[in-house]
């Protein structure tokens, strides 16, 4: 069992994944912070967009920055009624395993999955892949990301010489949004010591509930993670992690 010593304030996302954790937790009187569900939906594009989305045939790379970016390009797809295979012939990069194991679960093959989510890092996988002297130039790049954020490869990219749609495939929201402030003054603050982090998912709506798209080592003193997938995805954004039994 891990340790928890008494003047320790822990913080997890009320999610079903935690329950068990949120009952330990108070079954034996330690501090914790619960912070508010975040919901997500596809976003709404509109025909044109739609439209483009759909010419899979077109890109030589999709770049799937997050696992919930390929959980709603799958379902716009199905709903769609896209044949997958025509995916086979479009290049890969997934923003780390958890991201692959999404796709390889509908039998989509990951050509490039950096060890490091960095720009430069994912910039020469890519380049290495493709092997050639005119690097990413004219190349065909579809990047996925949520609504509202700036994606820095992006630039990069289009500095390679590479044709960049940039395409906002899912929102999020919370009916607790008023709490947001509290809880960025309580992480600036120092007041969690270790957030619990059961899922991906989690890291995601945490750079949402905070307004920033870099989940910084140094944010909490310690970050647990539940599963061997969520170690990988910290470990992938540089941040050391425990399990918490």
């Amino acid at each position: 069992m891990t340790e928890m010593p008494d003047d320790k304030t822990y913080a997890l996302f009320s999610t079903p994944n935690n329950k068990k954790i949120i009952a330990d937790l108070e079954a034996r009187n330690k501090k914790f912070i619960k912070f508010p569900a975040v919901e997500t939906q596809k976003f709404d594009l509109d025909e044109a967009t739609l439209e483009n989305l759909l010419n899979i045939k077109q890109f030589d790379w999709i770049i799937f920055t997050d696992v919930l970016t390929a959980d709603y390009f799958l379902q716009i797809l199905e709903e769609n009624e896209v044949d997958l295979f025509e995916l086979d012939e479009v290049r890969i990069c997934a923003y780390g395993e958890a991201v692959s194991d999404r796709l390889r679960f509908v039998q989509i093959h990951t050509d490039v999955m950096p060890n490091q989510i960095e720009d430069t890092e994912i910039i020469e996988a890519i380049k290495n892949y493709v092997n050639s002297e005119i690097g990413l130039r004219e190349q065909n790049i579809l990047l996925l990301h949520r609504q509202n954020t700036k994606i820095s490869i992006a630039e990069t990219l289009i500095a390679e010489g590479a044709n960049v749609l940039e395409l906002e495939i899912y929102q999020m929201s919370s009916d607790y949004k008023q709490e947001f402030p509290k809880l960025r003054a309580l992480i600036n603050g120092g007041a969690i010591d270790e957030f619990i982090f059961s899922a991906p998912e989690d890291l995601i709506y945490l750079k949402f509930i905070i307004n920033t798209e870099t989940i910084n080592a140094d944010l909490f003193e310690q970050f647990s993670i539940t599963n061997e997938t969520t170690f990988k995805t910290l470990f992938e954004l540089g941040i050391k992690s425990k399990l918490w039994f």
